[in-house]
């Protein structure tokens, strides 16, 4: 994996990859690459499956990335099986 100033990443999950409380780790990546483009579509309380669909969907109209990043799962622990 190479990531240079002109990778585009999406960063798609749950309120973690939101980031809005604690610190923010989609932030903390583009600043460390510094000058990447960075999409953050993270979303409070979303379950891997709803994640998934969103993904499709928002693929389907923006496809230029380089690198999907999809981090979720904490919303799926209370779903009873």
């Amino acid at each position: 994996m190479s990531i240079n100033s002109k990778s585009k990443l999406l960063f798609i999950g749950d309120s973690i990859t939101r980031g809005g409380l604690g610190v923010n780790f989609v932030k903390k990546i583009q600043q460390h690459f510094g000058g990447i483009e960075v999409v953050n579509l993270g979303k409070d309380g979303e379950s891997m499956n709803v994640i998934a669909k969103r993904l499709v969907k928002h693929l389907q109209k923006h496809n230029d990335y380089d690198y999907v990043v999809s981090a979720g799962g904490l919303g799926d622990v209370g779903i009873p099986a």
